[in-house]
């Protein structure tokens, strides 16, 4: 038996395909934010500075003077030139093509793909109905949702450049958001770090191995998406990068009365070889990237549907949540439930031994209405499943409501199992093992829980040896290490 057994650290506890539940705000204060961004927002100005209509030529591109004064007017500068003025007229002046102007092309092609402007043969006009969709919340997102879609897959070189450089590394940036991601909400990460720990996009190709990517390069993508709204940059705590500003307008104002802000910073910066910055991944990113989940097949659970969603899922879910975050989940699932109810979701999901996780933390939830359970987990001490009977001595355990001999009683019973089970359910270090053991075990792990491999053995966990060698490895009590170390031992021997 224990020459058969799976490591602890390898068995599969958890939905590993499910990532961590977020929060996003209502789709109608999504969608006014969205209209805000620097990208939507100058399409959506173009659009309307078509009216009643601006002639263009064969490619639907307006005219030298045409995009001159657009350019003046909203600010749609070259980066390299928004300190100098002097320059920034000569640039003007000198202009040939609207075609040669990137920060105008790229938001006119937008208004165009995105369905705001008309192209006839030779004029544009703003598209028909485009005020009732500015203010149609779905409209407006899904119109977001296409620009960072496409931001997504076509970040390259330059932004009219249709062919990407040889550096190019088209999985790069959807791994890099899933980073993002997974971290927690408002999180601030040093781009370095993005360049090195970024996992791969489910469906995408993996990374390549080799060298870590050039965090020159993940700047670079991250500052073309940055056009969207879905990441933001900004001076590192540890670092010189600071972006520059873009030009103020000379008109903030859209002609709706809505002010977008003239003489704030508009648009992302040119990257600064002096230094990185820290990188946020906004709520419009994280509806971005939530919905590129969901299309591929992912679960990626929302905080606020959790609480309909079954035992399984719901518990499996809090395993990817901090600690300190947990109780904004479970009160709501709680809320929807009976105690009794709670109970026997809960049981049925964690039936399975090899669920060691799940069943700590369906003892966390538990122990929330324990006060409610008494009876029916003093009950089940006696089911003839030691799984189930497990769990209720965990939260009888856990809830310090018992009177001392009923704690010597349910260890004495339930102890070594309680020690294998909840040992085998850490996952990250020293301090998740002392977290798990103190949920049932307060005051210390006692090492003559430890002292009888017998009892250890016959207890019948599927992890009992991987167990007893994670606390052998990992527990700061130097006595409780070695007892678990000759357990283990004595135990591989009997096994073998």
């Amino acid at each position: 038996m224990a020459s058969n057994e799976t490591s602890h650290l390898d068995h599969c506890d958890i939905d590993q395909a499910a990532l961590r539940p977020v929060s996003l705000p209502p789709p109608q204060v999504l969608a006014q934010v969205a209209l805000g961004t620097p990208l939507l927002c100058d399409a959506l100005r173009l659009a309307r500075w078509s009216a009643p209509e601006t002639p263009v030529s064969e490619p639907g591109v307006p005219g030298p003077e045409s995009a001159r004064a657009a350019i003046e007017r909203f600010g749609l500068w070259p980066y390299g030139l928004v300190r100098d003025r002097g320059a920034r007229l000569a640039w003007l002046r000198d202009l040939g093509s609207a075609a040669d102007a990137a920060e105008f092309m790229a938001p006119w092609q937008a208004a165009v793909v995105l369905g705001m402007i008309e192209l006839d043969a030779d004029r544009a006009r703003p598209a028909p109905g485009l005020e009732e969709c500015v203010h149609d919340h779905e409209e407006v997102l899904d119109w977001w949702r296409r620009l960072f879609e496409d931001a997504v897959r076509c970040a390259r070189g330059g932004l009219l450049d249709p062919d990407p450089p040889e550096s190019h590394r088209p999985e790069l940036l959807p791994a890099v958001l899933l980073r993002l991601y997974e971290g927690p909400d408002g999180a601030r990460v040093p781009l370095p770090s993005l360049a090195t720990s970024a996992p791969p996009f489910p469906g995408a190709p993996p990374l390549p191995l080799g060298p870590e990517p050039d965090p020159d390069l993940v700047l670079h993508l991250l500052w073309q998406l940055s056009d969207t709204g879905a990441v933001i940059l900004s001076p590192s705590r540890s670092g010189p990068w600071a972006p520059p500003q873009r030009c103020p307008r000379s008109d903030g104002d859209d002609g709706d009365g809505t002010d977008h802000g003239s003489g704030t910073p508009h648009s992302p910066a040119a990257p600064d070889p002096a230094g990185y910055p820290d990188v946020e991944l906004t709520d419009l990113g994280r509806y971005g990237v939530h919905r590129l989940l969901l299309r591929r097949g992912v679960r990626a659970p929302l905080a606020e549907d959790l609480a309909v969603t079954g035992a399984p899922e719901f518990l499996d879910s809090l395993a990817r949540v901090s600690e300190g975050d947990r109780g904004a989940l479970i009160d709501p699932w709680l809320a929807r439930r009976t105690p009794e109810e709670a109970l026997e979701e809960i049981v049925l999901a964690v039936t399975d031994p090899r669920l060691t996780l799940r069943r700590r933390l369906g003892a966390t939830v538990l122990h929330m209405v324990s006060s409610r359970l008494t009876p029916r987990l003093r009950a089940m001490l006696r089911d003839a499943d030691r799984v189930a009977a497990g769990l209720a001595a965990l939260v009888l355990l856990s809830s310090r409501m018992l009177p001392q001999e009923e704690i010597d009683a349910v260890l004495d019973r339930f102890g070594p199992w309680l020690v294998l089970d909840l040992a085998s359910s850490a996952r990250s270090g020293a301090h998740d093992l002392t977290a798990a053991l103190a949920f049932a075990f307060p005051s210390g792990l006692d090492t003559s829980l430890l002292e009888n491999a017998d009892r250890l053995w016959l207890c019948g966990h599927p992890y009992t040896v991987s167990a007893l060698e994670a606390i052998g490895r990992l527990h700061r009590d130097p006595r409780v290490a070695r007892a678990a170390v000759g357990a283990a031992g004595r135990i591989r021997l009997r096994g073998l």
